[in-house]
């Protein structure tokens, strides 16, 4: 590997991190530190109407990060020595013994990971500009890569499936044919899932559709197990991965439910989506064979609730608003905070004037700039409290009758 882009200094192996990254790491680290201590500063002398301290805290926290990411950068650098590989940053030194390398793996964010045969938590992650080191791409192509013999082995697994033909040369067209089809699979799920997103109409079949599709890829998943999965790279991995048309629709139908519908009730479909995501969340765990003795495949486990639940949250929610045709009841309700601008995302947080309405203070409900420019803290506004199909409650403005003004 030869090295590329800014200077980097090197000597005896050790190896800095490039002055253009430098300096762009603390250019960019410098503006975010110094916007949100800005953003503290004006959160104290005009505190916030929702979770001021919130927004303090979570401030600070990105202006150290970014403090630290600046100095991380300034003394970061990487030493191979005769007996071992060093790498030293900020809070000390780690170190690896090269008689303990069992190999790498490229990692994302441009990293390559050292593998210790004492396990993974002893490994040690690399920059990719190191190992574009001449001294270090020298060292690397003494080293075994893992990923490639993790392809390799699953490929001679798949040259021995029946399902794919007679023989292994037709075994492999067929894995190459089907590879193409799952690519257009992940466009396809990929257009979906914008569809939804940016122009839902006709909403009905738009959202039909990406409920559907989810579901589609768990039955093939399954029905090929060890063939075709839901997770995965196709450029990594010599299985077909069915990634985009599960995941993209299962989160656009979550998106889509929190952007559509201002609920008044929260408990009741967060408990029946996790109820309808319980099956497809079995399948997603017998189609990826999630073994509870791994840590890895226990946070793939992670994830996979977290996707499926996205989709049956999104499904129901969006079903109990779309098929709710009761008609609303009227209420009257004081302004106790506008949000935002006429121009920019114009809200209101509305208390119910009738305390025996049960309702709890409304937050931040969407508003039109006419309603917006037109209502003021403390004056009255009306708004009207759907039942919901499912019988949880959602909210929206409304006009006021006559008697209410």
């Amino acid at each position: 590997m030869a090295s590329t882009g800014s200077k980097v200094a090197v000597a005896d192996g050790e190896v800095r991190t490039p002055t253009r990254s430098v300096w762009t790491t603390t250019i960019g680290g410098g503006a975010l530190a110094a916007f949100m201590i800005f953003g503290v500063v004006m959160n104290l002398l005009w505190p916030m109407v929702h979770g001021p301290w919130l927004f303090s805290a979570l401030a600070v926290i990105l202006a150290l990060g970014a403090v630290y990411a600046i100095v991380d950068a300034w003394t970061s650098r990487w030493r191979l020595l005769p007996d071992r590989v060093e790498a030293k940053g900020l809070f000390g030194v780690e170190s690896l013994s090269r008689a303990k390398i069992v190999g790498f793996r490229v990692e994302p964010q441009d990293h390559i990971r050292l593998e210790s045969v004492d396990g993974r938590k002893h490994g040690l992650s690399v920059p990719m500009h190191v190992a574009k080191n001449p001294v270090w791409a020298a060292w690397f192509e003494t080293l075994e890569n893992l990923d490639a013999v993790a392809f390799n082995q699953e490929l001679a697994i798949l040259e021995k499936d029946p399902r794919l033909g007679a023989n292994p040369t037709a075994r492999l067209e067929t894995l190459g044919s089907l590879r193409k089809l799952t690519g257009r699979a992940s466009l396809v799920g990929i257009g979906l899932a914008c569809w939804l997103l940016f122009y839902p109409h006709p909403y009905g079949p738009a959202v039909a559709i990406n409920v559907v599709t989810p579901l589609i890829a768990l039955a093939v998943a399954n029905r090929w197990r060890g063939l075709v999965s839901l997770m995965g790279d196709q450029g990594e991995e010599p299985t077909i991965s069915l990634m985009a048309f599960w995941f993209m629709p299962s989160l656009i139908l979550a998106l889509r439910a929190l952007l559509d519908i201002d609920k008044i009730d929260w408990i009741q479909p967060l408990c029946a989506g996790l109820g309808l995501a319980a099956i497809p969340f079995l399948f997603a765990l017998r189609a990826q064979r999630v073994s509870p003795k791994s840590w890895a495949t226990l946070f793939l486990a992670l994830f996979l609730a977290v996707v499926t639940f996205c989709w049956g949250w999104g499904t129901i929610s969006l079903a109990n608003w779309w098929f709710d045709k009761a008609p609303p009841a009227i209420q009257r309700a004081v302004v106790v905070h506008k949000g935002g601008s006429a121009d920019d995302d114009p809200t209101l947080s509305l208390r119910a004037v009738d305390a025996g309405a049960n309702l709890p203070l409304i937050e931040d409900l969407k508003v039109s700039k006419a309603r917006f420019e037109a209502s003021r803290v403390g004056g009255v506004a009306c708004v009207a409290i759907y039942p919901g199909w499912l019988g949880w409650r959602y909210v929206a403005m409304a006009r006021c009758p006559a008697a209410a003004h």
